[in-house]
């Protein structure tokens, strides 16, 4: 997971979303089994002597699963900027956060250890929690770092943050889109 220069992963994993939880509840949700018994009891039994198992055993399979467990959330603040001179108003929300792996099935039929990302996501999740969201490449706004503070201006109003509570991130928008490339 690429979230910041502190804190990432040496296994690439594709953050696929995040939504704002008011519209969790309209997309359907797939979360992925805890045991591989819960996901080969729901498919029918392989025949091992059937002959296009056989013919396919050894290729190369790949297969993707989603991660979305209700406690994969976050909330911070942000404001999204417009233009030179317009931007919203700082709020925040509560983010929920689903993760797609795709990769080739192991001998063991799985792509993973998903427990693995599991504990990444959370654990990126409660670093996230509670910040203010700052993008550190727009155009618009102006981001320093220093002495323990984080001085924020967009359109000549300045803010001048603690460095704990704010989370600088490259992107050039505070937005889901660009949350979601992280």
């Amino acid at each position: 997971l690429r979230f910041s220069r502190s804190v990432h992963s040496a296994i690439p994993v594709r953050l696929c979303a995040l939504r704002d939880m008011r519209y969790t509840s309209l997309i359907p949700r797939m979360t992925v089994s805890n045991t591989l018994r819960e996901q080969t009891s729901r498919r029918p039994p392989l025949l091992c002597s059937h002959p296009r198992f056989m013919a396919t055993r050894h290729k190369p399979f790949y297969s993707t699963i989603e991660i979305a467990k209700e406690d994969m959330k976050f909330s911070a603040a942000h404001y999204t900027v417009f233009s030179a001179t317009e931007r919203e108003r700082l709020h925040g929300h509560t983010h929920a956060v689903r993760v797609s792996i795709t990769g080739p099935v192991g001998n063991d039929g799985m792509i993973a250890n998903y427990a693995i990302f599991k504990k990444r996501v959370r654990e990126l999740c409660d670093a996230w929690d509670e910040m203010y969201l700052v993008p550190s490449m727009s155009p618009f706004v102006t981001v320093r770092e220093e002495n323990g503070r984080v001085l924020v201006t967009h359109n000549g109003t300045a803010q001048d943050l603690p460095a704990q509570d704010c989370l600088v991130l490259p992107v050039t928008n505070v937005t889901l889109e660009e949350l979601s490339r992280l």
